[in-house]
């Protein structure tokens, strides 16, 4: 019985717990800028024309996946915005 008690709080946990790993993954546009050598202004631009993917936790709030940002410090802006036309062109197919 005592165990039963104990349980939901560990499940909480272990919620906080993925919640803060996703979190530690998202970067706010301060950061982006920061990594990439853009301003603030330059990453909210391209968030908002679609060349950096963004998720809106809150309503105010912008955060980027840093995998989006690791591949535009690999490929470089123009081999980053090159794929995402290439991603864009392909024809949707619908089954």
């Amino acid at each position: 019985m005592r165990y039963r008690n104990r349980a939901p709080s560990v499940t909480k946990k272990c919620e906080q717990k993925r919640e803060e790993k996703a979190m530690a993954k998202l970067l706010r546009a301060v950061e982006v800028a920061e990594q990439l050598g853009l301003t603030t202004s330059t990453v909210r631009q391209m968030i908002y024309r679609g060349e950096l993917p963004a998720i809106r936790p809150t309503r105010r709030a912008v955060r980027v996946p840093s995998e989006a940002v690791d591949a535009i410090v690999r490929l470089g802006i123009e081999g980053y915005a090159a794929t995402c036309r290439r991603r864009q062109e392909q024809p949707i197919t619908v089954k």
